[in-house]
Parts: C-alpha cells; sequence; structure tokens
C-alpha cells in the first residue's frame, strides 16, 4: 500500500511491541495502549471507507473511544499522527459523526471536528452497498469491484486520502503486479 502505509505499519508494530499494555479487568488479556487503538481503530475504518465502505460499528468504536479516552490521551501527538498518514480529515468528519449521531459530549478542546463530509459519509454507511472483502468472491471479482468501487467513490479519496483516483489506480496496479495475491 505504499511508503506510508508501510510506515504506518512499522510504527504500530513498534507501539505493539514497546509501549505499555494494560490487563482487561481481571483477565491475562492485555489492551494495546490507547494510541495504538487511536491509530488502528482510524486507519483500519478509513481504509475500508476508501474501498468497500464502513458500517455504523466503526463509527461507534470511535465514538467509545473518544468517551472514554477524551481526558487521558494525547491529543496533540495524535493529531499530528494522523496528519502524517493523511487521516486527519477522516477523523475529524467520524470524531463530528460521533457527537452529532452517537450523541459524545466533547469536553476536551483539544478534540477537532470537521462537518463538512457528514452527510456524505453517513449515506455511505446507512445506503452504501460497496461490500468487497466480505463476500465469498474469487480474487479477480475482488479487484474488479475494487477498481468499480475505485472510480464510483472517487469524492472519497479526493475528501480522505491525499491523492487523487489515478494515482490511487495506479499504486493498487503496481501492487498487484509485485506483489500478486494467491488465486
Amino acid at each position: 500500500n505504499g511508503k506510508k502505509a508501510k510506515k504506518l505499519q512499522s510504527l504500530l508494530d513498534k507501539m505493539a511491541r514497546d509501549e505499555e499494555r494494560k490487563a482487561i479487568l481481571d483477565t491475562n488479556i492485555e489492551m494495546p495502549s490507547p494510541m495504538f487503538n487511536a491509530l488502528f481503530l482510524n486507519h483500519h475504518s478509513l481504509t475500508h471507507f476508501l474501498s468497500e465502505g464502513i458500517r455504523l460499528r466503526h463509527i461507534l468504536d470511535w465514538a467509545m473511544f473518544i468517551e472514554k479516552e477524551q481526558d487521558n490521551f494525547d491529543w496533540e501527538r495524535f493529531y499530528a499522527l494522523c496528519d502524517e498518514f493523511n487521516m486527519r480529515a477522516f477523523v475529524d468528519c467520524t470524531t463530528a459523526i460521533a457527537v452529532q449521531v452517537c450523541g459524545i459530549e466533547l469536553k476536551n478542546k483539544r478534540i477537532t471536528v470537521n462537518s463538512t463530509y457528514v452527510e456524505q459519509v453517513l449515506s455511505s454507511i446507512i445506503y452504501g452497498d460497496e461490500s468487497i472483502f466480505s463476500q465469498n468472491i474469487g480474487a479477480w471479482r475482488r479487484r474488479v469491484l475494487l477498481v468499480r468501487n475505485l472510480f464510483a467513490s472517487k469524492w472519497k479519496y479526493e475528501a480522505f486520502d491525499g491523492q487523487g483516483v489515478f494515482s490511487k489506480f495506479v499504486s493498487l496496479v503496481w501492487g498487484y503486479l509485485t506483489h500478486p495475491e494467491e488465486d
């Protein structure tokens, strides 16, 4: 997925390895750090949103994170990383949805929102029929649907990806040619 995605993956790997984790209640199950969770949740949602859409549960995950962590989280570092990895517009939009639709109250003034694309994103969530990876279809059919979604939803790439549709198409083709999937 390109240099930025690999850099983010490397950062997440380092966080998972090096940052303190807390046990869930009285179990041996550990949770990753809040920064890891925030970056992973948003990158995962953004990636799905661009390629095949997301569901309301993705927004609810983020809303619950904000509700729990808003007062004990390094928002400046998080937003700097969001800027670096072209996630800021998406994060601000999904935060706006968490506030407007889910009723999350923002008490922390460092949390930012941007409502510019809220209606389009909500429409995509509620009415979108772009699912690819949850279907039991072959690799070539997935590729065709991915390209179809790319051009049918070019507004998403322009608003949230930091690169145009043609650049994304070229990177997808290059990724396939250099790392083909097993069919």
